[in-house]
């Protein structure tokens, strides 16, 4: 991962792709400039004038900026005969008769035919609304028949993963019967293959915040236990990118690991297992008021699912185009940060430039005591004197403490993220100082920090 250079030892995101020591320097690494590109030489004859791609460049900045309306998602009252009416031609006049009628056989016979009917729609973008609504009428999520539950089901999927837009007003018509479809295991594969076609045409968070409410309130308990084992295949599909993991963990903690059906506790261990592998140790604490036996079944489960991080690649894709947004709000950076800054006393500060070097010893260890408090996520607010007194006791005549601080420094960007670049201007020179000690040990040191930093800050604002 690192090579050595003289006497010292230069890391990868330091070197150009090749492998080799990268020409720019570290002061223009620090400073977060770009170097500056050659500038093409132009062929004989062959200039160009940039004048011309001004305004098609404008037109395509004015595009950029144009922002869409919020979508609609709450869909309004549609009766029987309104909805008739609208289906007008697109679905034969016999079918939706014979979806009305009181005998099983006569029903399966015309969800059957509107299935081969919707499946040779050319024009389905234009009435995927309205064809839901038909399916959600006639024959109805109330239906008894399991084979005519199966074709609606069926078909909701079909038109789902066909139409180029399905609207989440659509969705929202949905949700309520498919959770209860995935609870009778004679619709179960069915109902968890379309919520999981759900996903993929609006995004698993808003499929997610939906069910919450439906299966805390629904009265039959499967509905609970098993809609969350559907949650378990939607994040070893989808990850974590587009879920608000706050709002996961809270239903899991308050809901799903509280209930006393034990299917329900189990499925419950079996998604924060799984959340593991895409969030690392974080999510621990969020879950230390949970019962011990509790703690236990899930320390057991993430060995299950050792943390992956980048390595845990999503299986599946999302069509939506406002998919991007969502992942920029969701996935790790949706869990919350506390704010330290209360925690960084006048006395804390001055205790680092104490005469004793055991007392600025214990100054470094009480900031990472602050982290662990905070289940290492906190906001950068007022730590910019923190980040100060650290950069301090890099010169520190005791190497003890360099080599801690170093250590704190790498805990502090880790539990801190992106945010850590805006609040620790010119600290990192400092750091890579510390990379020409004789020591092996202390110039590990500076890697891990580094390997921390790496992790935390993109390479362009280093």
């Amino acid at each position: 991962m690192f090579l050595w250079r003289q006497t010292f030892i230069i890391p990868r995101f330091l070197q150009t792709s090749e492998g080799a020591p990268g020409k720019r320097s570290a002061a223009s690494m620090l400073s977060g400039k770009r170097p500056v590109q050659a500038v093409p030489v132009a062929k004989k004859g062959g200039v160009v004038k940039s004048g011309a791609n001004k305004k098609v460049d404008g037109v395509s900045q004015k595009a950029a900026k144009t922002i869409e309306a919020p979508e609609d998602v709450e869909p309004t009252e549609m009766g029987l005969e309104e909805i008739e009416s609208r289906i007008g031609s697109l679905i034969q006049s016999d079918t939706i008769t014979l979806l009305k009628s009181a005998v099983w056989k006569e029903r399966l016979e015309a969800i059957s035919s509107l299935k081969q009917q919707v499946e040779g729609l050319q024009n389905l973008d234009q009435s995927v609304e309205i064809l839901i609504r038909l399916l959600c009428t006639l024959p109805g999520w109330g239906e008894k028949n399991v084979q005519v539950q199966q074709q609606v089901i069926e078909v909701t999927t079909h038109i789902a993963s066909t139409a180029t837009k399905f609207p989440k007003k659509c969705v929202v018509l949905c949700l309520s019967g498919l959770c209860e479809r995935v609870a009778d295991i004679k619709t179960r594969v069915h109902a968890m293959k379309c919520l999981t076609t759900f996903c993929e045409a609006v995004g698993p968070g808003f499929i997610f915040e939906r069910v919450y409410k439906i299966m805390k309130e629904h009265k039959n308990p499967k509905v609970l236990s098993e809609g969350i084992l559907w949650m378990v295949s939607a994040v070893e599909d989808f990850g974590v990118s587009h879920l608000k993991l706050k709002d996961l963990i809270d239903f899991l903690k308050e809901i799903g690991l509280q209930s006393s059906a034990a299917a329900t506790r189990n499925a419950s261990i079996k998604l924060l297992g799984v959340l593991h592998k895409f969030v690392g140790p974080d999510i621990k604490g969020f879950l230390t008021d949970v019962k011990p036996a509790l703690l236990s079944a899930l320390d057991t489960e993430y060995e299950k699912n050792p943390f992956e991080g980048a390595s845990a690649v999503p299986r599946k894709t999302v069509r939506a185009s406002d998919s991007s947004s969502s992942v920029v709000a969701g996935g790790l950076d949706s869990l919350p940060r506390e704010d330290i800054s209360g925690k960084v006393t006048p006395t804390l500060l001055k205790s680092f430039e104490s005469p004793d070097w055991k007392v600025r010893m214990e100054s470094v260890d009480a900031v990472n005591k602050i982290l662990e408090e905070a289940n290492k996520r906190i906001q950068s607010t007022g730590t910019g004197d923190l980040f100060g007194a650290l950069r301090g006791r890099l010169n520190d005549s005791n190497k003890n403490i360099v080599m801690a601080t170093l250590t704190t420094i790498g805990n502090v960007a880790s539990a801190m993220g992106q945010a850590v670049e805006k609040s620790s201007k010119g600290i990192l020179s400092d750091i890579l100082k510390c990379l020409g000690d004789n020591k092996k040990h202390m110039r590990e040191c500076v890697l891990n920090t580094l390997d921390s930093w790496l992790a935390a800050v993109h390479l362009d604002k280093m």
